[in-house]
C-alpha cells in the first residue's frame, strides 16, 4: 500500500512492516498477515501491550527485539545467542508448526492440538483430506485471512475517494485553458469533480483506463502530452 505509514512524519512511498503498509502473504494457500495481527494475538496471551509488540516484532535501526520467557521481558539482550528474534519466535515458527504438522510432516493429532489451541472451525474431514495443499488451505485461510489483511491495510493506509480526488484531478486534468464560451461551465465542473459533489444532475464519467500520448509524435509540433481515457 502506497503511503507514509502510521508516523505522520514519514514520506510517501516509504514500505516498512512496522508501518502497517507491508503484508506477508501466501496467495496459493489463501493466507496473509501484518504485524498487528500477530501483536494482537500475542497481546492477549502474554498480557502485553499491543502497540509496543508491533514495533518489537520488527527489527530497528538498532537491530532486533527478544522476549525472555522467564522474566516475560522485552530487550535487546538474546541471552548469548539462546533467544531468537520475536518475529522468528512468535510469527514464522508459528506458521512453520502448521506446515510442518499439516503439510510437510502430516500429524492429524497434532494438526487438531493446533487447531484447538488456535480456536479455529476446521472440520474433521477437512483435517483428514488426502490433498494436503488443500488442508493447508483450510487451516491458514482460516487463522489468517488473506483478505482480511488486505483489506485493514487498504482501508487504514489508502486515502478516501474524497481525500485522494484532488491529487488525482491535478494528473487528469488538462492545463490548458477552455475556451470562453465554456469556461464557466468547465470550472462549474471542476470544482464539482474535485469535491465528489453528488447534488448535481451533471452526468460523470468513470474513466477505468488512462493512456498518455505525446502529441507531438503525431506531427503537431507542439510537444504536448494528452491523455486517452477509456
Amino acid at each position: 500500500a502506497l503511503g507514509g505509514g502510521r508516523g505522520g512524519d514519514r514520506l510517501p512511498f516509504v514500505f516498512g512492516p512496522e508501518l502497517g503498509n507491508v503484508v506477508f502473504a501466501c496467495a496459493t494457500a489463501n493466507w496473509a498477515f501484518r504485524l498487528d495481527d500477530f501483536a494482537a494475538l500475542i497481546s492477549k496471551k502474554l498480557g502485553m501491550n499491543e502497540k509496543a509488540l508491533r514495533r518489537a516484532l520488527w527489527a530497528d535501526a538498532k537491530g532486533d527485539f527478544f522476549f525472555n520467557p522467564k522474566e516475560k521481558t522485552v530487550s535487546r539482550n538474546d541471552l548469548d545467542g539462546r533467544l531468537k528474534p520475536m518475529f522468528i519466535q512468535f510469527v514464522l515458527d508459528q506458521i512453520w508448526a502448521v506446515y510442518t504438522a499439516v503439510l510437510l510432516q502430516p500429524d492429524e493429532e497434532r494438526a487438531r492440538k493446533i487447531i484447538t489451541a488456535l480456536a479455529l472451525a476446521v472440520s474433521e474431514r477437512e483435517i483428514k483430506q488426502t490433498n494436503r495443499e488443500e488442508a493447508l488451505r483450510s487451516v491458514m485461510s482460516r487463522w489468517l485471512p488473506l483478505a482480511d489483511a488486505l483489506l485493514a491495510m487498504i482501508v487504514e493506509q489508502m486515502p478516501s475517494p474524497l481525500g485522494a480526488q484532488e491529487d488525482r484531478m491535478k494528473r487528469l486534468l488538462p492545463e490548458t485553458p477552455a475556451p470562453e464560451h465554456v469556461l464557466a461551465q468547465v470550472e462549474a465542473a471542476e470544482s464539482k469533480f474535485r469535491k465528489c459533489d453528488p447534488s448535481d444532475t451533471d452526468c460523470m464519467a468513470f474513466v477505468s483506463k488512462m493512456f498518455a500520448e505525446d502529441t507531438g509524435l503525431r506531427g503537431s509540433g507542439c510537444g504536448e502530452r494528452r491523455f486517452i481515457g477509456f
